[in-house]
């Protein structure tokens, strides 16, 4: 009986595979990649909101709402101007008065903003008992050469940071005056630090 021979083993065949490492970001690089991703998150959003601003999705918040009657702009106060402090769903947002003025001021008129909270707007007095109607007429009794105007812009829940906001807006409508009653609502009102709709302590953040 033969021997069979004996198979030798199949030479292995080693291979050799050099891993090539990439060149590593240098720190200069490195800043403007994260300053360029964050750049392109911000452009992201700002054309959301352009596009969402474009087709007037949700509700205006304009302060002030123009409307043309038999040839002349008049001005109407918004009153669901106060969305843009609250923004909850489920929160009973306060509506602002229902005023109105017109776009062009008279000669002889004398306008008046006047703004605040709850107490400016006239809780828990009816129309005619809030101190806006009762400076109008004893301003009409002393002037009655002139064509006083009294636009109340008090909103309930609202505080300086609402009411600086409006101003900045209402200085391009010709105002005479403003008049400020203002205080109660610091602490609970709108984006105070109190309140269920704050967004921090920080004033320059707000």
């Amino acid at each position: 009986m033969s021997k069979k021979a004996a198979k030798k083993p199949a030479k292995v065949q080693k291979t050799t595979v050099q891993n090539k490492r990439e060149p590593e970001l240098t720190r200069t690089k490195k800043i403007i990649f994260s300053v360029l991703m964050v750049m392109i998150a911000f452009a992201a959003l700002f054309i959301l909101e352009m596009g969402l601003k474009l087709f007037n999705y949700g509700d205006n918040v304009d302060l002030i709402i123009k409307r043309k009657i038999d040839g002349k702009t008049f001005c109407y106060v918004n009153r669901k101007v106060a969305r843009r402090f609250f923004s909850y769903q489920d929160f009973g947002v306060p509506d602002a008065k229902l005023s109105v003025f017109p776009k062009e001021k008279q000669e002889n008129a004398y306008r008046i903003f006047c703004m605040g909270g709850s107490t400016t707007a006239g809780f828990p007095y009816q129309f005619n008992a809030t101190f806006p109607s009762l400076v109008k007429d004893r301003l009409d009794n002393l002037f009655p050469g002139k064509e006083i105007e009294i636009i109340n812009m008090g909103i309930s829940a609202i505080n300086s940071y609402s009411v600086l906001d409006f101003v900045n807006e209402l200085v391009d409508y010709d105002p005479d005056l403003f008049l400020i009653y203002m205080g109660h609502n610091e602490f609970y009102g709108a984006l105070g630090v109190g309140s269920t709709q704050q967004i921090g302590q920080n004033r320059s953040w707000i």
